[in-house]
């Protein structure tokens, strides 16, 4: 399973990950490097409003990636949905060794 994107981030402190799935947060603890994709970089003040949000400390981050959109073709919860017609072509071509 891969880790879900994380809604905002602040390069400088901790990575606001509103959105990560429980097993996402171990994964990216126990891993070797941790490159975080994020939806939004934020000023630090934001992050720092509410300390306990944040899930992933800065000292296991190794890099982070501004990807507005790269929760797709899934979904970032509250800011858009799935791509239903793209997940249903991919299906449809995946099942077919030439697809």
């Amino acid at each position: 399973m891969p880790p879900r994107p994380s809604k905002k981030l602040n390069t400088s402190t901790n990575p606001r990950a509103e959105f990560w799935i429980p097993p996402s947060m171990e994964m990216a603890r126990a891993s070797k490097r941790l490159i975080i994709s994020a939806e939004e970089i934020v000023p630090h003040e934001e992050i720092a409003k509410y300390p306990e949000r944040t899930l992933i400390p800065y000292y296991i981050v190794d890099a982070v990636v501004h990807a507005p959109g790269g929760a797709l073709p899934g979904e970032m919860p509250y800011d858009y949905w799935r791509d239903e017609e793209h997940m249903k072509l991919y299906f449809e071509q995946a099942k077919d060794a030439d697809g």
